[in-house]
């Protein structure tokens, strides 16, 4: 994650942005990050894995993450797919 220090007035103080890692369980790779108010983040993603001598299989799920400490606060499996091999969290999505 990128972080980019900001002026009173919201503009950009530093071009340059400080890359973050964030303290997550990397069950899932991010697909997509919503800023919620006041310091918290929503994040959605997949992840696939190698099960031996069978398949593949693919895992999605959201995170909520605190954004002053950087790390995860909640965990949500999710378990709608789009097709047997494509879980709903590979898409982009918006939270409002």
């Amino acid at each position: 994650m990128y972080t980019w220090k900001l002026r009173k007035n919201n503009k950009i103080l530093n071009p340059k942005p400080s890359k973050l890692h964030l303290k997550s369980s990397y069950y899932i790779d991010y697909q997509d990050c919503h800023y919620l108010p006041k310091h918290f983040m929503l994040c959605g993603g997949i992840s696939k894995y190698k099960i031996p001598d069978l398949d593949e299989i693919a895992f999605g799920g959201l995170e909520l993450i605190d954004l002053y400490s950087y790390s995860t606060i909640h965990q949500i499996p999710v378990s709608l797919w789009v097709r047997p091999d494509l879980v709903m969290t590979h898409n982009p999505f918006f939270f409002k």
